[in-house]
Parts: structure tokens; C-alpha cells; sequence
């Protein structure tokens, strides 16, 4: 019987064929693995927002007074040392009381600034301390300045850091000298100012 040959040309086009169909199949399967599937990440700084939604960047604190402007008493803490426990009491028609802030004096009138952006909350007079301006920061933060005079602002006015709020004033505390009171309420409670100054409002 006589056998049959294959024809030159047969092999190679077959291993052509062949080795066409594995080229595409190799191509649809990295294509559907890696290529041009998109794939949704997270964005880092929603995340970041999210958990941190306390102020935008660039905030920054600065004290109500200048640096050459006298501390002459501190926030009253029970746990503090029996020395600034001491410097941190008011005395008042010889009663004691606890300072709730920082009492700053001059013996000449001194400018009081604002210590963080927000809107003017109330103003409203205090027969022993004079006027009272209560600065709202959002997020829970409240500044409030006991003893203002010349004030600049008014209720719903927006501030920023640094704007002169108004001049310290001679209250009944302390009728020998200009005085500014400065406190700071976060969620409802006093704190100790310098705790304020230096938080880190971009972390």
C-alpha cells in the first residue's frame, strides 16, 4: 500500500497556526489579569479627613497678647505644684478664687488678638470683668476674653488668627492695672490655655 506524504508546506503552516491561537490565548488572559482592568484604591486623603476632621491645613494658634505683656496668673489645676497653684489664684474683696484661664496685666492698655480663625459667638458685659467676647472655632472650641474695651467686631462677625480683637481695660478685680482674661473651653470644659497654644491643628 502506498503511503501518503505530507505536502511541504503543511507543517509549518500548521505550527504557525498553532502557535498563533497560544499567542492570542496568552494576550486575553494578561489582558483580563493585569492590563486594562481598573482597579478603585481608597483616596488617602478622604481617609485622612475623615478621621482627622478637626481643621484644614495651615492653621495656626497665636497667644491673645504680645510676648512683653506680663502672665500674672496661671489655670488653677489640682494637681499642679503648690507654687503654681499659688499663681493661679485670683484674689477678690479678700476672697480666693481659682484662676480658669490666663490673666495677662500692663500698666498701659495693650492690644488683644485673636488667637484662631472663627466667628464671634456673644458679647456680653460682666459687672466685675467688663466685656466679655466669646470667639466660637468650630469642632467644640470656644475662646472667651474677659475685660475688652474698643471692641472691634460684632455678633456673626467671621475673625482670623491675628486680628485685633479690642484693647485690654481696667476691670474691679485689678483697678491698678489693664487686664485681659483668657480662657479656653474644647467639648464643654475649661482648659489650661497653654495646652491650647500649642496644639498641632495640621496633624
Amino acid at each position: 500500500m502506498r503511503k501518503r506524504k505530507l505536502k511541504k508546506y503543511v507543517l509549518p503552516s500548521l505550527y504557525t497556526f498553532v502557535l498563533a491561537i497560544i499567542v492570542v490565548c496568552c494576550g486575553i488572559i494578561s489582558k483580563n489579569v493585569s492590563g486594562d482592568v481598573k482597579l478603585e484604591y481608597q483616596d488617602t486623603n478622604i481617609i485622612k479627613e475623615e478621621v482627622l476632621p478637626v481643621f484644614e491645613e495651615n492653621k495656626w494658634i497665636r497667644k491673645p497678647v504680645d510676648d512683653n505683656i506680663s502672665l500674672v496668673n496661671k489655670f488653677y489645676s489640682k494637681d499642679s505644684e503648690a507654687k503654681d497653684q499659688e499663681e493661679s489664684l485670683i484674689i477678690y474683696d479678700n476672697t480666693y478664687m481659682p484662676s480658669k484661664g490666663y490673666t495677662y496685666q500692663s500698666n498701659e492698655s495693650f492690644k488683644i488678638y485673636i488667637t484662631l480663625d472663627g466667628s464671634v459667638k456673644s458679647i456680653e458685659s460682666d459687672e466685675l470683668l467688663g466685656n466679655v467676647i466669646t470667639i466660637d472655632h468650630g469642632n467644640n472650641i470656644l475662646s472667651i476674653y474677659y475685660s475688652v474695651d474698643n471692641i472691634v467686631y460684632s455678633i456673626g462677625d467671621n475673625v482670623n488668627t491675628g486680628d485685633i480683637l479690642g484693647d485690654s481695660a481696667i476691670n474691679k478685680i485689678d483697678s491698678n492695672n489693664y487686664s485681659l482674661i483668657y480662657e479656653v473651653s474644647i467639648n464643654g470644659n475649661l482648659v489650661d490655655p497653654n495646652n491650647f497654644y500649642t496644639l498641632d491643628l495640621n496633624n
